[in-house]
């Protein structure tokens, strides 16, 4: 189902997309990216991580819903898969994109997902707009994250602006900016998943040493045995230095070609 938005004085191309998570569909623009493989892998792995916390999760989490922040949320991709794979949480998206939200909320009109989910317009690189959305907010138990994968220095910057915020953010270290913004916006003992490529690994970790955030997990993610890895999930926990724990390599497809047993799982299609 497509249909084009009036917002102000700009259209937004849009499309209705069923997911395949229980009955949610959202709206997607046609001519921006689509969420993709990366948005679902690190959306399962939150879920499991909020569905079954340690015992020493569950000490420091005394609230019986857990927060969630999706920061970056886009057009809230993540944050609505998370309604489906965890029923108790309460989410909360952010992003810096007018478009992308209005998007996301019509997404949240549709599923009728409002006691659920909500989304704020603000731009996580700014001290001030940190500090508002902590006014509002408070911190947050878990933060999950799909940040844009490339710096804003890359030649081949996207020329469409939506499309180049959501590949290269908004300021020149995009990565570090979001690891500033996660330990201010965490709670203590707060857990950080984040989704990107391999090659963003030292600048990150640079950044979270900055930030007081350590690295607890680690899974690097491919395409297939044949392939070398493309994307990796990292995990960070708010002033604490965890044991770091490597997790084995993710195959996203078999040597056939079919989704493997864990992208099955991730995809709810067992």
């Amino acid at each position: 189902m497509a249909d084009t938005f009036q917002e102000g004085k700009s259209s937004i191309n849009s499309r209705l997309d069923y997911t395949g998570f229980g009955q949610l569909s959202i709206y997607q623009c046609s001519d921006d990216f689509s969420y993709g493989t990366d948005a679902v892998l690190i959306a399962h792995h939150m879920s499991e991580r909020i569905n079954h916390p340690t015992i020493k999760m569950k000490k420091a989490f005394r609230e019986a819903i857990p927060r969630v922040l999706d920061m970056g949320c886009g057009n809230g991709a993540i944050g609505f898969i998370l309604t489906h794979k965890c029923p108790k949480c309460s989410i909360v998206g952010v992003d810096v994109r007018k478009e992308a939200l209005y998007l996301a909320n019509m997404s949240l009109e549709y599923n009728h997902l409002q006691k659920r989910i909500h989304f704020l317009q603000h731009n996580i690189s700014k001290k001030e707009e940190i500090s508002d959305i902590l006014e509002q907010e408070g911190h947050f138990d878990y933060i999950v994250s799909n940040p844009p994968y490339f710096s804003c220095r890359c030649s081949l910057a996207a020329r469409d602006c939506n499309k180049r915020i959501a590949r290269h953010g908004v300021e020149e270290n995009t990565n570090e900016a979001f690891l500033r913004a996660a330990s201010q916006l965490l709670r203590f003992e707060g857990i950080a998943g984040f989704i990107t490529r391999p090659e963003n690994l030292s600048e990150m970790l640079e950044a979270a040493y900055k930030y007081k955030l350590g690295l607890s997990y680690m899974r690097l993610i491919a395409n297939s045995i044949e392939n070398r890895p493309k994307l990796m999930i990292l995990e960070f926990v708010k002033g604490k230095r965890p044991q770091l724990h490597v997790d084995s390599l993710l195959y996203i497809r078999d040597k056939s070609g079919n989704y493997t047993d864990h992208m099955k799982k991730v995809y709810e299609t067992f």
